[in-house]
C-alpha cells in the first residue's frame, strides 16, 4: 500500500505521463481489482503475489499527455527502464477532505 499512514486508505492517483510510458522503459503495471483485498501489510505482499486466482499484471502503456487513474490500494509497480529514453510523469493524489 502506498501510503498506510492516511485513514481511510480510499485515495485516488492520476499519473500523467509526461514522456511515452512503454514496456521497455518501465510503464506502471497493475494487478487487476487488487485494491479490493484491502490494506495488505508489507510482509504478506509477496504471499499475496502467488494466489493462484491472481489476475495476471496487465502493462498500462500510456502516451504523452495520456494519464491513468488506479485506487491506491491497487497493486501496482513500475520495472526497469532499459532504453535511453525518459519516462516522466507527474503524480496527482486526490483524497477526502477528512483524510487523517
Amino acid at each position: 500500500m502506498a501510503w498506510p499512514f492516511f485513514f481511510p486508505q480510499d485515495h485516488i492517483t492520476c499519473w500523467i505521463a509526461l514522456d511515452d510510458a512503454t514496456i521497455a522503459n518501465g510503464c506502471m503495471t497493475v494487478i487487476p481489482q487488487s485494491f479490493k483485498w484491502g490494506p495488505v501489510a508489507t510482509q504478506l505482499r509477496e504471499q499475496f503475489l502467488t494466489i493462484p486466482e491472481l489476475e495476471e499484471p496487465v502493462p498500462v502503456e500510456l502516451r504523452a499527455g495520456c494519464c491513468m487513474f488506479h485506487h491506491a490500494l491497487n497493486f501496482h509497480s513500475t520495472g526497469p527502464n532499459t532504453t535511453p529514453d525518459r519516462r516522466r510523469g507527474l503524480a496527482l493524489h486526490y483524497m477526502r477532505a477528512t483524510t487523517k
